[in-house]
């Protein structure tokens, strides 16, 4: 690419195009890309524990659950939560936000501040209808209680709106 593009900021094409290093995750933040080691080993068993809990929650709906899956926000905007919950099948590395019902960042001290201001903040301007946090050292005693079926599905609607949320 040129300067001259790269002054005017990288676009939704230029992020989808990329092909990360491995062990590392790239955003697009107000059109500069953002790289981020991959998450950690816990925060991935978080992600992934959190995204059975709602795929099987969601599932009859015809909705799907996701880890690390790319959401379109806008034109130089595009984020990669822990965790989305999709309207529809998903069969690409990223998706609008239109067709996002639900996403979730396992918070940790490093990414303490994007999580749980700047990409709420981002998802709830495009619409999205829920965005929660949870805070992965607090997650584990709360998924043991879920998977027991102790009101699973409420449950579930409560550790994304804010079980270990500080």
């Amino acid at each position: 690419m040129t300067t001259a593009r790269r002054l005017d900021g990288y676009t939704l094409d230029d992020w989808e195009s990329l092909e990360p290093a491995e062990g590392h995750r790239v955003e697009l933040v107000d059109g500069r890309f953002v790289v981020n080691a991959a998450p950690s080993v816990r925060r991935r068993r978080v992600a992934d524990r959190l995204c059975r809990l709602l795929d099987d929650a969601v599932a009859p709906e015809g909705m799907e659950a996701l880890t690390a899956v790319g959401v379109r926000i806008r034109e130089g905007l595009a984020y990669i939560p822990d965790v989305v919950v999709a309207t529809e099948r998903v069969e690409t590395t990223s998706v609008d936000v239109d067709t996002v019902a639900l996403v979730a960042e396992v918070v940790s001290p490093s990414t303490k501040k994007t999580d749980r201001l700047e990409k709420p903040a981002a998802f709830a301007a495009a619409g999205v209808p829920a965005c929660g946090t949870i805070v992965e050292q607090f997650f584990d005693e709360e998924y043991s209680r879920l998977r027991s079926g102790e009101g699973q599905a409420a449950g579930v609607r409560q550790v994304v709106s804010g079980v270990g949320r500080s």
